[in-house]
């Protein structure tokens, strides 16, 4: 009741009050954990006071180490703040503690994101699933599938949600990920059209602009990833995929000078877009701004080695400077001759 209390002050943004009240309950009993949990977590959040708030889940956790509520907030606080490993063994610890504790075990499955450890997540979800039927959860799984290539299993999912659950606005939209990463492009148009929940219809109109452009239906997608963007605010960094799909858009069309100020702009909102990296290197490749194509080839390459096209293309640059070596252009702002053996 204590706790239900303060966090109806804290909702109400009312921080200082929550706070005394956390405080003078850890005063009166140094032991009581659910008010120092509580306290760690309001630190962690709205206050900001980091240090004091893992201080405070440890001291928590010494004194009732079978609280796994504590053990899944310590987790997750650790995994917010990049300290993934780490969160991992509070996740496991809730487990142990607690085998039915599904929050933690949807945590650990969330915190499991490398291909690597697919298989241990796939787990993770599917004992969630064991103790209770989810679509949220059963939604992860399918998000899973999708980037571990698993198509099939995740089309046998996503369907099951549909039938089952016809108006998750989330299920249609991952669904309409995997039709368009199998080319079924007609009937992911319609799930990406039936969305109609505003919170995820610009997310929506990102996949529809993604289908039109790689089905040469350029203006359509120019139409629809600009309405998109209409609803993304300066500075929110989950906007930059929005401008880097701008970006390839407009590339597309030959519209290299716009491509490249939506590439900039994707790359000011979030540096570690390797694609775009990529995409603004070539641009500057064409264009014979070899200084800036080379930083962003290797920006790209630091971020995923792994395209072959990125590999041929910064193997043709570095042809281009060996015969430009006497040549001072490539090491300057200005530009050199175009080179049209670049693979967009």
């Amino acid at each position: 009741m204590f706790t239900a209390f303060v966090s109806f002050h804290r909702k109400r943004g009312k921080v200082d009050v929550a706070e005394s009240y956390f405080l003078r309950a850890i005063q009166l009993d140094p032991e009581f954990v659910p008010a120092i949990s509580s306290l760690a977590s309001l630190y962690a959040g709205e206050v900001g006071r980091l240090q004091d708030a893992e201080r405070l889940y440890v001291w928590a956790i010494h004194l009732d180490p079978e609280d796994a509520d504590v053990l899944n907030n310590y987790g997750f606080f650790l995994e917010t703040h990049g300290r993934s490993s780490e969160a991992m063994t509070q996740y496991e610890r809730a487990m142990n503690v607690q085998p039915n504790h599904t929050v933690a075990i949807i945590n650990a499955a969330r915190s499991l994101r490398t291909p690597e450890h697919s298989r241990r997540a796939e787990e993770l979800y599917k004992r969630a699933l064991s103790i209770e039927e989810d679509p949220q959860v059963m939604d992860n799984l399918g998000m899973l599938y999708l980037v571990s290539g698993r198509h099939q299993e995740g089309r046998t999912l996503y369907q099951y949600l549909l039938r089952n659950y016809p108006d998750r606005n989330d299920t249609k939209l991952h669904y309409a990920q995997l039709l368009i990463q199998e080319r079924s492009f007609d009937q992911a148009e319609r799930l990406l059209l039936s969305v109609s929940d505003s919170p995820i219809a610009r997310e929506s109109y990102l996949h529809l602009a993604t289908l039109y452009n790689r089905t040469n239906r350029t203006a359509e997608a120019l139409d629809i990833i600009l309405r998109a963007l209409s609803l993304c605010s300066t500075f929110e960094t989950s906007c930059a995929k929005y401008h880097e799909e701008h970006g390839d858009i407009l590339k597309d069309m030959d519209d290299f000078d716009a491509a490249e100020e939506s590439y900039k702009l994707a790359l000011n909102l979030d540096p570690k877009l390797a694609k775009t990296h990529q995409n603004l290197a070539v641009i500057y490749h064409i264009k014979g701004n070899y200084t800036s194509a080379e930083y962003h080839y290797k920006e790209a390459y630091k971020l995923d080695s792994s395209p072959q096209v990125l590999l041929d293309n910064m193997r043709k640059l570095q042809r281009r400077l060996f015969d430009l070596q006497e040549n001072t252009c490539w090491r300057t702002e200005a530009t050199c001759s175009s080179d049209s053996s670049v693979v967009l």
